[in-house]
Order: C-alpha cells, then structure tokens, then sequence
C-alpha cells in the first residue's frame, strides 16, 4: 500500500485487495456519500 498511498485522492474510501476487511477512509466530511454541492441538479 506505501506504492500507492500518495497517489490516492483526499476525501476518498479505498479497499485495499491485500487487506480486505479494511476500508480506508482518507478525511473529508462525508463517508461512502456524495456532498450536497456535488449531487446532480433534478430538474
């Protein structure tokens, strides 16, 4: 995971094959959830 943890975006949930029953949330607000200002318009 040290490969690939600089390239991971901030405010993202990652699942890690190698170590499956963790899911790594990496900060923001929201978990597993869009934030309103980013939810499609229903027009």
């Amino acid at each position: 995971m040290q490969t690939f943890v600089s390239q991971i975006a901030w405010e993202t949930e990652v699942w890690i094959a190698e170590d499956p029953d963790h899911l790594i949330h990496f900060n923001g607000e929201r978990f597993l959830g869009p934030y309103p200002d980013v939810e499609p318009s229903r027009h």
